[in-house]
């Protein structure tokens, strides 16, 4: 299998992401525990994000396809500045007009406001999509028109990364 293929295989993605939150020796791991280095500790891996009845009510009576039920790949967070990384990895970018889209507007949401009244005493949250490095462009193009069409729909998306 190349590194390309490797890098887009979701069971390859999630054990990464998992290693890079686990301690290692500093001077012979084989993943750099990065978000461990951070101070990031695992909190869920593939575990349902519950909205507030309130952000699901709002989101309802918007035009807009949204996941009502966000399963994001893992959830981290920090306790000494109470901060969270939501993480999704993809295979590659898609557009706001994919069926994509309603999966990634419920993770938006979910890492904005919401995730602070759920995950207390967490108070911020940063929605990361991990894609390959030729995919993040287009990524975030995608992501941050998603946002523009939460917020002009009164709704509360989450940063993204």
């Amino acid at each position: 299998m190349s590194a390309e293929a490797l890098l887009r295989d979701p069971g390859f993605q999630l054990n990464l992401l998992l290693w890079m939150t686990r301690e290692q020796p500093s001077n012979a791991y084989l993943i750099r525990p990065l978000f461990q280095e951070l101070g990031f500790a695992l909190t869920y891996i593939e575990n349902r994000f519950s909205l507030p009845e309130e952000t699901i009510r709002r989101a309802k009576v918007t035009s807009l396809e949204i996941g009502m039920a966000p399963e994001p790949d893992v959830l981290l967070q920090r306790d000494r500045d109470k901060k969270a990384l939501y993480i999704e990895a993809k295979a590659g970018s898609f557009s706001a007009e994919s069926s994509s889209a309603k999966q990634a507007r419920g993770h938006l949401l979910a890492s904005g406001s919401a995730y602070a009244e759920v995950m207390r005493p967490i108070e911020q949250c940063l929605f990361c999509c991990v894609v390959p490095d030729s995919d993040q462009s287009p990524m975030d193009k995608c992501l941050t028109t998603l946002c523009g069409e939460l917020s002009r729909a009164g709704l509360d998306p989450g940063p993204h990364s």
